[in-house]
């Protein structure tokens, strides 16, 4: 019966080494996936911020050239409507955006 006890839990004690050395192989391989996903998802961050910068930067300068189109519109039309009708029939921008006449 001691035999048979030493065999089965011989048996046994080897089947639960092999157990526990396959679940620490398998907890090390989660830590490892568990830290690369932490790395991928610290990058998405990383470009959802540097995509949240860029857009707040072409919002600024599409607001900027707005308001600067809109500024020589407005100037161009007061400029326009002081003017006799037959006088600004002919009239483009310069460098500057300022009216002139072509005559």
């Amino acid at each position: 019966i001691v035999d048979e006890a030493k065999v089965v839990y011989g048996e046994n004690h080897e089947k639960l080494n092999a157990l526990i050395e396959r679940s620490s192989e398998l907890e090390r391989s989660l830590q490892d996936k568990h830290k690369e996903l932490d790395r991928q998802l610290e990058e998405v961050y990383e470009q959802k911020k540097l995509l949240k910068d860029a857009k707040e930067n072409i919002y600024t300068e599409l607001k900027n050239e707005k308001f600067t189109l809109d500024k020589a519109y407005k100037k161009a039309i007061a400029e326009i409507t002081q003017m006799p009708v037959d006088a600004y029939l002919c009239y483009v921008r310069d460098e500057e955006t300022e009216i002139v006449q072509i005559v």
